[in-house]
This record gives C-alpha cells, sequence and structure tokens, in this order.
C-alpha cells in the first residue's frame, strides 16, 4: 500500500510539474526581458503569444488607455535608424 501510495505521489508530483511548464510566462513578459527586433530593410515579423503573460508593474510602465488592452503584456525593443 505505501508502495502504490508513493507511485501515486510521484504521479502527481509529475503532471504538476508538466502543468507548470504548460502554463509557464513568455520570456519577454518583463520589461527588463524584452526581445529585441532588428531594424532593416526588410520587415520580418517576431511571432509572439500573450498566454500566459502577466500585466508589467506600473512603476514601469503605465497601462494603455486606449485599444483592446487587457492586462496582459509582452515587450520588444527597437532602435530606430536615423
Amino acid at each position: 500500500m505505501k508502495h502504490l501510495l508513493n507511485i501515486l505521489l510521484f504521479a502527481l508530483a509529475s503532471l504538476l510539474s508538466a502543468m507548470g511548464a504548460l502554463l509557464a510566462q513568455p520570456t519577454n513578459d518583463a520589461c527588463s526581458d524584452a526581445i529585441v527586433i532588428s531594424v532593416g530593410n526588410e520587415c520580418t515579423p517576431e511571432a509572439f503569444s500573450t498566454a500566459d503573460a502577466t500585466t508589467e508593474s506600473t512603476d514601469v510602465a503605465q497601462n494603455p488607455t486606449c485599444g483592446l488592452y487587457q492586462g496582459n503584456d509582452v515587450w520588444f525593443t527597437f532602435t530606430a535608424p536615423a
């Protein structure tokens, strides 16, 4: 019985760990981790998702007052050429 309980606990822990990995936040969820977009002669879209993203503190950036902002943000940065 104790052996079966250990197996069930291990299976539950493995399942919860896998679910946590699936619900991981995007790598650019925080302003400090913004993905750098290079600017060139051609436009190459950067694939992204706001799934499981969180809201940045208003100490870092104020929430937009227009558009369809719903509280989840991801961050990108670029340097505009002269």
